[in-house]
């Protein structure tokens, strides 16, 4: 199976499109704890889970490594699930966060555009999250290249 040419991911791509996600998600106007138009949360929720999957794959080869098969949440988690076993130092609950953030932000928000404000902030913190591991596991590898 031939592997795809690796496309440029970054960390900081990744920050663009959970801005994007963050203006986005403020034309869904809220109404005490809900949002009144389930669009903008839906379009809110698909560029924060663009911005995960972006930011795994600043750190990970799992879309490379696939060839042409279509990468799934498993193939994702795996490769989270594989690095915290061989490096015992990285958050524990990596895993768990991307789970979560799998149901809350992929699920809830872009498919069935949840109007509960807390769960898409929940889904927001969760991305942040990842983020941030993935821009210092980043780090740790340039770091270690040069």
């Amino acid at each position: 199976m031939a592997t795809r040419e690796k496309e440029e991911f970054s960390i900081t791509e990744a920050k663009r499109y959970y801005a994007n996600a963050k203006e986005t998600i403020k034309n869904a106007k809220k109404a005490d704890e809900f949002y009144n138009d389930s669009k903008y949360v839906k379009g809110a929720g698909s560029y924060l889970w663009l911005s995960v999957l972006i930011a795994l794959d600043t750190v990970y080869n799992v879309k490379y490594s696939k060839g042409k098969s279509r990468v799934t949440f498993l193939d994702y988690k795996n490769a989270l699930a594989e690095d915290k076993n061989k490096n015992k130092s990285l958050d524990k609950n990596i895993v768990k966060v991307f789970e979560n953030a799998y149901a809350i932000i992929h699920l809830s928000m872009s498919y069935d555009g949840i109007s509960v404000v807390s769960a898409c902030n929940l889904g927001f913190d969760y991305a942040k999250q990842i983020i941030d591991f993935c821009e210092k596991q980043n780090n740790k590898r340039v770091k270690t290249t040069v």
